[in-house]
């Protein structure tokens, strides 16, 4: 059962850079009241890995996370049905990245995390763009 309606995300600026930060803005619209113990909002960086099919069947990508950072930005919150809510955080994005794969098998996310008491936890993620500095 899920709780809200499909979350929305704007950026600004619309694509981020690797050593500076950027708000990101989450719409949620839940559909009941209900209390949230805890929203975060993050950033999240996956691995793409492929492999190799057997002669018969197709080969396929799968992700490993390599790297995920959250910021609490709301604790013991109050939804109220079908009002939109806006949750905003600036996430400061890493210098660099450490990985041994080259930087285009790397899929980044924006994500919110919404946990609630009585139910599963409400998890949206974004692919978002980011590039390095220049």
């Amino acid at each position: 059962m899920r709780e809200f309606n499909d979350a929305s995300l704007s950026l600004i600026p619309f694509e981020a850079v690797l050593g500076h930060s950027f708000n990101v803005s989450f719409i949620l619209k839940p559909k009941k009241r209900f209390r949230a113990t805890d929203i975060r909002i993050g950033l999240l960086y996956k691995e793409r890995h492929w492999a190799q099919g057997s002669h018969n069947a197709a080969g396929y990508v799968y992700f490993k996370s390599i790297f995920e950072q959250l910021v609490t930005t709301g604790q013991n919150f109050v939804f109220e049905p079908h009002i939109e809510c806006e949750i905003e955080q600036e996430i400061v994005l890493p210098k660099s990245v450490d990985h041994e794969r080259p930087a285009y098998d790397l899929d980044w996310y924006a994500l919110v995390l919404v946990r609630i008491p009585w139910a599963p936890d409400y998890r949206a993620e974004f692919p978002i763009h980011v590039h390095q500095d220049r």
